[in-house]
C-alpha cells in the first residue's frame, strides 16, 4: 500500500496565505510532515472555482479524500 500525501485545496479571493497557513498548523497537530497544497488565488468567477475542483477531485487516487479551505 502506497502512501499519499495528505490533499489540501485552497480557493481564495486574494493569495490563500492564511489559509496555507491554517493547512501547515493543522498537518503540524498529527505529526504530518509534509502535505500537498494546491491553491486557486484571485478567484472572480464560479466557474474558475468549478474547473480547479473538478481537476484536483479527478486527480485523487483510490482512497483518498481531500480538504478544501477558502478564505473568500
Amino acid at each position: 500500500m502506497s502512501m499519499h500525501l495528505p490533499k489540501i485545496l485552497i480557493i481564495s479571493d486574494s493569495l490563500g496565505d492564511t489559509a496555507a497557513t491554517v493547512a501547515h498548523a493543522a498537518a503540524a497537530q498529527f505529526d504530518q510532515d509534509a502535505i500537498a497544497v494546491s491553491r486557486l488565488y484571485k478567484v472572480s468567477s464560479i466557474a474558475q472555482i468549478r474547473t480547479f475542483l473538478e481537476m484536483h477531485l479527478a486527480q485523487l487516487g483510490e482512497g483518498e479524500e481531500a480538504v478544501l479551505l477558502y478564505t473568500i
